[in-house]
């Protein structure tokens, strides 16, 4: 997921992890939630699931991440800290998309149910 305004984009995975790239250092500058370092990736939340889905706003200043274990982790990708933890599916969240402004987050779970 790639931010129109700044020169970053976000990728996660099967490993929990969730990574802020800079395109023009070409490397990872945040977010790590299985691991710590001193400098970067930087942890980011402590989920242990697996990364299904995410999408950022345009901006770069919003970040939502969707997973195996039913929650949506919402997160500043500038500062790495996560913002809130979002319940209430019944199911894992497959899909995440999120608006410009950043202010309304979609998700579909694995039995195709919208929210």
């Amino acid at each position: 997921m790639a931010s129109s305004t700044d020169r970053i984009f976000a990728s996660g995975g099967l490993d929990g992890c969730i990574y802020i790239w800079d395109i023009e250092k070409l490397a990872a500058t945040a977010v790590n939630q299985s691991t710590s370092s001193s400098y970067y990736p930087r942890k980011m939340g402590s989920q242990k699931q697996s990364i299904y889905s995410i999408a950022m706003n345009s901006t770069g200043s919003v970040l939502a991440s969707g997973s195996s274990d039913k929650f949506i982790r919402v997160f500043d990708p500038r500062s790495g800290k996560r913002s809130y933890k979002l319940r209430g599916h019944q199911d894992n969240i497959r899909s995440v998309i999120m608006n410009d402004d950043g202010n309304l987050v979609r998700t579909i779970t694995h039995t195709h149910k919208y929210s």
